[in-house]
C-alpha cells in the first residue's frame, strides 16, 4: 500500500475522477498480488521460509517493532488525521497511551492470566475514557478535533453503491500509465507474507502450512481486487495482538470481521466510541513486546555475531526504511549462509591406503605395493554437501596431510 501510495499525487494531478481511478489501480494490484500468491503457493515456494536464518528473522521483528512503536508515537502526539490541536492535551494522550502499553506489556509478560486481562484492561479503559469525556462535556467534534476520537467520518453508512460504478468512471489511460507501480508490489508482498509467517512460526511455536497460506491470501486478494481494495495479507501485529490478548480463538477473527458490517451500514455513530490514545496504546503494546522479545531477550539465545546482525537489521528498517531493511536482510542471508558453510570443512575423516582399502579384489603383488607405499595415498571421506568454500578447504587440509 505504501508502494502503491506513490501514484496517488500523480493519479490526482492527471485526472477528474482521481478516486476512482485509485480504487481501480488497487483492485488491479490485488488481483496480481493474488495471482502472484497463488502460483508460489501451488509449486511449493511458500516453504522457502525455512531458509531464512533466526538472526535476520529476529532482527526484522525488532525493526518492525520500531516503526510500530514510533507509529505509536505519532497517532498519540498528532492523532490519525495528523492536526491534533492542544499541547496540553498532546502530553495526556502520549501519557496515557504510553502507561497503556507499559502496563499491557507489563501483564502479558507476567504470571498472570493474560488473555482475561488484556481484554478487561483494553475495554475498561474505554469505558472509563468515556465517563470522564461525558464528566468534562467533551462532545464528538470536540473530542475529534483535540485528537482524542477518530476524525469525523460523513454521516449515514460508509458502504453505498458508488465503488460499483468507479470502474466505469476511472480514467483508464491513467491506470494503464500507472501499471508499472504494481511491479515492485509483485515483489515485496510475497516476501513480507514470507517473514511473517517465519516470524508467527517462530513466536507461536507452530509449523504452519507456508504454501497452504499462500493460497488462501492468494484468494483473498482476488475477491479483494474485485471490489477497489488494497493489496493485502497476514497481518502479523494483528495476529500477535488477537494471540495475546485472546489466545488461539478461531472466533476472534470472526468476530473482528463481523464487527466491521455496522461500521459500513452506520458509520461515525459506532467509529467514534474509539479513543485514539488508547489504540495507540495498544500499538505501542505491540511494539514493546517485538523490542523486548526481538531485541532484549535474543541476547541469551544467540552468539554475539548473530544478536549484532539482528540488530543492524532492526535499525535499518526504522531509518532507511522497510524496503531497505528488507534489502539488509536478504544481503546479511546469503553472508549467513557463506559464513555457516565456511564452518563445514566437508571432510568426515583423513586416512591412507594403509589403513583403508577399497572393495576392488587385488592380486597379492598390488596389496604388497599398497602396503608399502599406501601411507603416500591420502584418503578424505567427505561429509555433507560441497561447494566452493568448502571445496578448497577440502584441498587444503589433504595438502596438509601430503
Amino acid at each position: 500500500l505504501l508502494v502503491l501510495s506513490v501514484a496517488v499525487p500523480t493519479i490526482a494531478a492527471s485526472t477528474a475522477t482521481p478516486a476512482e481511478t485509485v480504487i481501480v489501480l488497487l483492485g488491479l494490484g490485488s488481483a496480481a498480488v493474488g495471482i502472484m500468491l497463488l502460483v508460489l503457493g501451488r509449486f511449493g515456494w511458500g516453504r522457502s521460509v525455512r531458509f531464512l536464518p533466526y538472526p535476520v528473522m529476529a532482527g526484522f521483528l525488532a525493526g518492525t517493532g520500531l516503526v510500530m512503536g514510533w507509529s505509536a508515537i505519532e497517532l498519540a502526539w498528532e492523532g490519525m488525521a495528523g492536526d491534533a490541536t492542544g499541547g496540553a492535551d498532546r502530553w495526556v494522550r502520549l501519557g496515557v497511551a504510553v502507561a497503556m502499553a507499559i502496563l499491557m506489556a507489563v501483564i502479558a509478560r507476567s504470571s498472570l492470566p493474560t488473555e482475561r486481562l488484556l481484554p478487561v484492561l483494553v475495554l475498561g479503559s474505554i469505558a472509563v475514557f468515556h465517563i470522564g469525556r461525558w464528566i468534562d462535556g467533551m462532545d464528538r467534534v470536540d473530542g475529534a478535533a483535540r485528537g482524542w476520537l477518530l476524525p469525523v467520518l460523513p454521516d449515514g453508512p460508509i458502504l453505498t453503491n458508488e465503488w460499483a460504478t468507479s470502474g466505469s468512471r476511472a480514467d483508464w489511460s491513467v491506470v494503464i500509465e500507472q501499471l508499472p507501480t504494481l511491479l515492485p508490489v509483485l515483489v515485496l508482498a510475497p516476501l513480507t507474507l514470507l517473514l511473517y509467517l517465519g516470524a508467527l512460526e517462530s513466536v507461536l511455536d507452530v509449523d504452519l502450512d507456508t504454501d497452504a497460506e499462500f493460497r488462501v491470501a492468494g484468494g483473498a486478494n482476488l475477491v479483494a481486487g474485485a471490489v477497489g481494495c488494497a493489496p493485502s495479507y497476514t497481518q502479523f501485529a494483528n495476529t500477535m495482538l488477537v494471540q495475546r490478548m485472546a489466545g488461539p480463538n478461531r472466533v476472534v477473527p470472526l468476530v473482528v470481521g463481523l464487527s466491521a458490517i455496522p461500521v459500513l451500514l452506520v458509520g461515525d455513530a459506532i467509529v467514534g466510541l474509539v479513543p485514539q490514545p488508547i489504540v495507540a496504546g495498544m500499538l505501542g503494546f505491540i511494539a514493546v513486546s517485538f523490542v523486548l522479545d526481538w531485541a532484549w531477550d535474543l541476547r541469551r539465545r544467540v552468539s554475539r555475531v548473530e544478536l549484532v546482525t539482528a540488530l543492524v537489521i532492526a535499525a535499518s528498517i526504522p531509518a532507511f526504511g522497510f524496503l531497505a531493511g528488507i534489502a539488509v536482510g536478504l544481503a546479511l542471508t546469503v553472508v549467513w549462509f557463506v559464513i555457516q558453510a565456511g564452518r563445514i570443512s566437508g571432510i568426515r575423516r583423513i586416512g591412507d591406503a594403509t589403513s583403508q582399502r577399497s572393495t576392488v579384489d587385488r592380486s597379492r603383488a598390488e596389496e604388497r605395493v599398497l602396503t608399502e607405499l599406501g601411507g603416500d595415498v591420502v584418503i578424505a571421506e567427505l561429509d555433507g554437501y560441497l561447494f566452493f568454500g568448502t571445496g578448497d578447504s577440502v584441498l587444503r587440509l589433504s595438502l596438509i596431510h601430503i
